[in-house]
Formats: C-alpha cells, structure tokens, sequence
C-alpha cells in the first residue's frame, strides 16, 4: 500500500512519464556512447565504397561509406566550402541510425588562396532512438530542448540526408 502511494505521489509531482523517461533517456545514451566507442575501435574492418557528391555543396564533397556483411555500419559525409567543410558521421545499427557527430571546420582563408588553416572548430552531437532523435548538444555542448523547432528541423534534417545518402549503396 505504501509502495502505490509513493507512486502515486511521484507520478502527480512530476508528471506521469517525465521522471521515467529521463531514467531511460539516460540509459540509451550509455548504451548509444558505449556502441559509438565500440564502433571506432572496429570500423576499419569494414569495406568502404566511396562516392563523389558534387550537388550538396559549393566545394563539392565526399560520402564514405562502411560495410560490414552487407549491411552500412557507418556514413561520413564531407561537404567541402570555400570557407570551411562540414564532417557528418551517421553511425548506423540495423539501418537506424542511433548517433550523428558534425563537426564543422572554419578556415582563416578562403580555400583558392591554397594555405588552409582551420581557424575555429566545432562539434554538434545528436541521439537517436528507434528513429527518433532524443538528445541534441549543439556546439557549445548545450543540450537542445526537444520541443523546440531547432531540435526538430535538425531531426528532419539529419533523417533525409541519411536516407538520401544511404540510396548511393544501391
């Protein structure tokens, strides 16, 4: 009896499932970052196939994609400016994507005056979650509200380019 009551208690101070979920939330991260570490001890192992990708940028750019019996482990997509290039990795589990790292290099010069020096870089963390993103740190490692357009445009975003580049394996 006192069990239910705690419960009770707890569901109305905060919320059916918001206390639940963060427990779980916290949970698939571990699990998320724990598989991303995993993945980049074993990613060499795989095939390779790349692809040029001369439409998604100005510079053009570069899509790498990691197999591993039949089945894509990871993307990397490299979108090259004239001031800078854009890193975007998908790490991939049964055609899911369930961690998205980007990092973003911006030059001191534009590229056609032949000495790059990266001025400034930054890195954007996105977790996903049966194909729904639950976490999103922007660059300066500040979590994202879920509710917020940013956070969904970033999801919409991040899905199609994985699928449009998933589409080059067939």
């Amino acid at each position: 009896m006192k069990n239910k009551f705690f419960l009770l208690v707890i569901f109305c101070l905060f919320g059916s499932t918001s206390l639940l979920y963060s427990v779980d939330t916290i949970k698939i991260l571990n699990i998320i970052k724990e598989r991303y570490s995993e993945y980049n001890k074993t990613i060499h192992k795989c095939s390779q196939k790349e692809y040029n990708i001369m439409n998604e940028s100005t510079e053009g750019g570069q899509l790498i994609l990691y197999v591993e019996n039949k089945k894509v482990k990871k993307i990397t997509a490299i979108l090259y400016g004239e001031f800078g290039k854009s890193v975007n990795e998908y790490y991939v589990l049964d055609q899911q994507v369930f961690f998205v790292l980007k990092s973003t290099f911006l030059y001191q010069n534009p590229i056609y005056e032949g000495k790059v020096i990266v001025k400034e870089k930054s890195q954007s963390r996105f977790y996903f979650y049966n194909n729904k993103m639950i976490r999103y740190l922007n660059q300066n490692n500040r979590i994202i509200n879920p509710k917020s357009t940013e956070f969904n445009e970033f999801q919409k975003r991040i899905l199609s380019d994985y699928n449009k580049y998933l589409a080059y394996l067939k």
